[in-house]
């Protein structure tokens, strides 16, 4: 009996260290199962592994069976509990030979997400709020566009004819033809000019024109005779700026002609300019149709040539020469005498 008791014992012995190593390569599996779950490492490799351990197991569990099966007759299992049948026929207690559970180990890493589940079905809508507070008012929108314009109205009846207005002033000026100034009228005379003397005469155009000389005309030559023309602007009734400087005219020949410059292109608008005439002084001064009678006054402001003054043109002395014309005129002063030859402009 002791010598059944003994195998008995060490059957157990024997059974309890395979059943420990079933336990500890069950923890193995275990973690092993995990770290595929969790995709750590290599998984084709970790669940070969796994399947090794598992047929171990079961090997294990086979030889514990076989140690029993040929050392003690009659066994119970309960778990990895086992209990032995006494030589009395009785039932002897359960023998845990995996032996006490363990501490709890340390809680595994979490589990990866598993994929978001399909949306519900939506709820049905809730019953409508009360009405908010009336909102504070905006602010005015911008003005519309202005509307299209209504149709023209019918036109009224025609007015009477006015009055004829008096005849205007006509101021012909073909091409070709010369002018002289408005202000010489039937007091004018032929007289023999003065030597280094220079004259200045108002001359007003109507209408913008282009002249394309000045002229002189010539009663009575004389030798070595000469004289230089131009044209101001006016300024308040006395020469201003230089318009142009026309020339000299040789007055040694063309008795009884009418002298020009040489050919030039001036536009002149409409208004007052002043002819200007420079005298050579020579031994006999040539004949010319000079100014007569009385210049009106020619500026609202500037009264320099009253018609009671007696004045025709204005004037002062020289000493001639062959430079030309100042860009703007010296002061000149009213003349009474009969010195001012006529000066024409011709247009183009």
């Amino acid at each position: 009996m002791a010598t059944d008791e003994t195998l008995a014992l060490a059957a157990s012995r024997v059974a309890g260290d395979l059943l420990s190593e079933i336990n500890s390569r069950i923890i193995e599996y275990r973690a092993i199962r995990a770290a595929v779950a969790e995709g750590r490492g290599d998984v084709v490799a970790l669940a070969a592994q796994a399947a090794a351990i598992r047929v171990e197991i079961v090997e294990r569990q086979a030889a514990i069976e076989a140690v029993i099966a040929g050392n003690i007759p009659e066994h119970e299992w309960s778990g990895k509990s086992l209990r032995l049948k006494n030589a009395d026929g009785e039932w002897g207690d359960f023998v845990n030979l995996a032996g006490a559970d363990g501490e709890d180990g340390a809680d595994g890493a979490p589990g990866a997400d598993g994929a978001p589940g399909t949306d519900g079905a939506p709820g049905a809508d809730g019953a409508d709020g009360e009405d908010g507070a009336d909102g504070v008012p905006g602010a005015d929108g911008a003005p519309g566009a202005d509307g299209a314009d209504g149709a023209p109205g019918v036109d009224g009846a025609d007015g009477a004819d006015g009055a004829d207005g008096a005849p205007g002033f006509d101021f012909g000026w073909p091409a070709g033809t010369y002018k002289s100034s408005i202000v010489t009228h039937s007091g004018s005379s032929t007289t023999i000019s003065t030597s280094a003397l220079e004259t200045a005469v108002p001359f007003f155009v109507p209408r913008q024109t282009t002249i394309v000389a000045m002229a002189f005309a010539l009663v009575t030559q004389q030798a070595g005779a000469e004289c230089r023309l131009g044209l101001y602007a006016d300024n308040n009734g006395v020469p201003d700026a230089l318009v142009v400087d026309a020339g000299i005219i040789n007055l040694s020949s063309g008795t009884g002609t009418v002298k020009e410059t040489a050919p030039f292109s001036q536009v002149l608008a409409a208004g007052w300019y002043w002819t200007v005439c420079q005298m050579k002084n020579v031994a006999t001064q040539v004949t010319t149709i000079r100014n007569g009678g009385t210049l009106p006054v020619i500026s609202p402001t500037t009264a320099i040539m009253l018609a009671t003054s007696g004045a025709r043109y204005l004037s002062r002395s020289i000493t001639y020469g062959s430079a030309l014309l100042g860009t703007a005129s010296p002061l000149l002063a009213p003349s009474a005498g009969a010195d001012a030859p006529i000066i024409y402009l011709k247009a183009a």
